[in-house]
């Protein structure tokens, strides 16, 4: 019986309750974004905004995309996965190996890794932290057999 009442009152007072609408802005390559389709974001300490895509990888500032790709040398273009570490180094795992740049470079020179010989080790689709401070890397290889971590 009660619910009744407050379901009435909640009918009788909406059209007297308005909703604010937030203001919404769409990005995309018009904008300076490497591709129109994201795998993942990632939110750095320094306030970045990062986007791995099919294309590379863009931080935004908030106003601006700055992209990476591998031109700019990732092993790949297509970037699956980015981390921060406690370190404040960021991680990024490519289709064909893992990049790191390095906290204290304002330049964000890229250092790419292989974790193996063949193709499918180097296939990196996520990334991770240990508690001992050690990148931990997921691979498409670990698909075929289990879960594989590595470490550079």
């Amino acid at each position: 019986m009660r619910w009744r009442r407050v379901l009435l009152a909640w009918v009788a007072l909406s059209p007297f309750v308005d909703g604010e609408l937030l203001p919404i802005k769409t990005y995309s390559t018009a904008d300076g974004l490497a591709s129109d389709r994201i795998d993942a974001i990632v939110a750095d300490s320094r306030g970045f905004l990062w986007f791995c895509t099919p294309e590379g990888l863009s931080r935004f500032d908030g106003r601006r995309f700055v992209n990476y790709s591998a031109s700019d040398g990732l092993p790949h273009s297509r970037v699956f996965a980015l981390t921060e570490t406690s370190s404040g180094d960021l991680w990024i795992g490519t289709a064909r190996g893992l990049s790191r740049i390095t906290a204290n470079d304002r330049a964000a020179r890229l250092t790419s890794y292989k974790l193996a010989p063949q193709g499918p080790a180097n296939y990196i689709v996520a990334l991770a932290e240990s508690r001992s401070g050690t990148m931990l890397a997921a691979t498409q290889a670990a698909f075929s057999s289990g879960l594989a971590l590595a470490s550079p």
